[in-house]
């Protein structure tokens, strides 16, 4: 343990896997660590005991806030900081956190750090929260989920400061475990609503809960009433903005999406979020050149220091790969590949520009290139199924059907829910052309794991069409219409076959 006053505080609840590397990359920092168990089914308990931490036991009460307040109760330190068991302190941010409380003033403050989340789909997510302040009466947790120290912070009159230190975050990588806890989040959302009817905030994470969900059209009802709620200067606002102008572009409703973005710019022209979707909006228009200078504009940005769901990597690789896809659209092969190559050099674990690369050369027959890719993605842990994916896509562009089919019938066996095995599988199988029944039904299991798959229900619909079923192509495009409604290409194929 450290001779630094501060005591780590974590909820923890089945965690004997993930606790381990999180307490050691912080136990020489603190001076205790308070473990607080809301009901652990396994062995965490057992074994975080001889690590030295203070185990205390809270009965679950669907509420977030009152454990991490249970955890402060018996925190003695003179400072805070919390942290998750799926999260963890690398060692160059290890000596930053050193440093930070080494140095840290006798004073009535809390410093904010960036909560880095590996997805499912590689490419990682930054978050802005406070992590350290003062053991302080008055400074306690609020709301059952997405709880929050802010507010309290606030009221005590305690500046907030910001950080360049990165905690690192494993909890979003299984895809079926992000769903249940979206499932859980949205459940505990429910309940604090039913409680604060009239709270933008609770009324914004339930909104953008029920659109990660598929729910769209309650979310934009619950994004607009957030809006109303809100008051001026409220944290969530410019992200509720960015979240309700997604959900109107899901359903195709393009001219509302844009009035919300200007509006929201008028009020945040700083926001990178908000211009990153204007960027998005004029490429939906076909002004791909008026994309291009929100784009740069953006990059050119210094980076802000406030509070909030914006994702912090936009500025970082998302806005740098996303202008690499508007050269590409426009034609600018080379510069597509030159900002793609940039990204990866500067953050090679940004998954979507080492796709976009693979793409370009799977495109541009440039095999050698590509197998790079593949042996790159072969030789990290958590890629191995995208070089797989890589190399059956390899195989279909040589025609090697059989051996393309064989690599993605494997990762579906090894993971029946992952979607892009099964979206490949269904173009391996329309590009052989030798089974349309198993085809078929390769779209069929794709778009029942995920039915907001546009290209799934199109390629059915076609399918069906071919074989001359068309009562059962047109129920099929209506279907689809419904849970892809923004989507021009299966609105085009509907119109043509009545």
């Amino acid at each position: 343990m450290s001779s630094f006053d501060v005591s780590a505080c974590l909820i923890v609840k089945n965690a004997e896997t993930s606790l381990p590397r999180c307490l050691a990359s912080i136990a020489d920092l603190v001076r205790e660590l308070v473990v607080v168990d809301t009901g652990s089914k396994d062995a965490t308990v057992s074994r975080v005991q001889p690590l030295g931490c203070r185990v205390y036991h809270f009965p679950w009460t669907d509420d977030f806030a009152a454990a991490r307040n249970e955890s402060i109760r018996h925190s003695t330190s003179r400072w805070i900081f919390w942290i998750d068991d799926d999260e963890y302190v690398d060692e160059p941010n290890r000596e930053k956190l050193r440093a930070l409380l080494a140095s840290r003033a006798n004073e009535e403050a809390a410093y904010m750090m960036t909560q880095r989340s590996a997805s499912a789909t590689g490419s990682p997510r930054d978050l802005q929260h406070v992590r350290l302040f003062r053991n302080h009466p008055r400074i306690r947790w609020q709301y059952r989920v997405h709880e929050q120290i802010a507010p309290a912070l606030l009221l005590a009159g305690h500046a907030i400061r910001a950080t360049d230190i990165v905690i690192q975050h494993s909890g979003y990588q299984n895809a079926q475990v992000h769903l249940q806890k979206l499932q859980r989040n949205a459940r505990l959302l429910e309940l604090d609503l039913h409680d604060h009817p009239n709270d933008g905030f609770v009324l914004f994470n339930l909104g953008t809960a029920y659109e990660e969900l598929g729910r769209t059209a309650e979310a934009i009802t619950l994004l607009r009433q957030s809006l109303e709620q809100s008051p001026a200067g409220f944290s969530t606002i410019r992200d509720t903005y960015a979240a309700l102008l997604q959900c109107q572009r899901r359903l195709g409703q393009n001219d509302e999406a844009w009035a919300v973005c200007l509006e929201g710019r008028r009020r945040f022209p700083d926001d990178v979020s908000l211009l990153f979707w204007q960027s998005q909006l004029l490429s939906d228009r076909g002004d791909l050149g008026g994309a291009e200078k929100c784009l740069l504009e953006l990059m050119a940005l210094k980076p802000g220091s406030y509070l909030g769901a914006a994702d912090a990597g936009i500025r970082k690789y998302i806005a740098p790969h996303t202008l690499g896809l508007v050269y590409w659209e426009q034609g600018r092969i080379r510069e597509a590949e030159k900002q793609w190559q940039a990204v990866v050099a500067d953050h090679p674990q940004y998954r979507d520009s080492w796709q976009m690369l693979a793409e370009m050369y799977l495109v541009q027959k440039r095999w050698t290139d590509l197998e790079a890719i593949i042996a790159r993605c072969e030789a990290k842990a958590e890629w191995v199924s995208d070089g797989a994916i890589l190399r059956a896509r390899l195989h279909l562009a040589k025609k090697e059907f059989a051996a393309a089919r064989t690599i993605l019938n494997q990762l579906i066996a090894q993971n029946p829910q992952a979607m892009a095995p099964r979206f490949h599988l269904t173009h391996v199988l329309l590009g052989e052309g030798q089974d349309w029944q198993a085809a078929e039904q390769a779209l069929r299991d794709l778009l029942k794991i995920d039915p907001r798959q546009p290209q799934g229900w199109y390629n059915l619909v076609a399918l069906l069409r071919r074989q001359n079923r068309l009562p059962e192509a047109r129920q099929m495009c209506t279907i689809g219409l419904k849970h892809c409604p923004g989507d021009a290409n299966l609105a085009r194929l509907d119109k043509s076959m009545h």
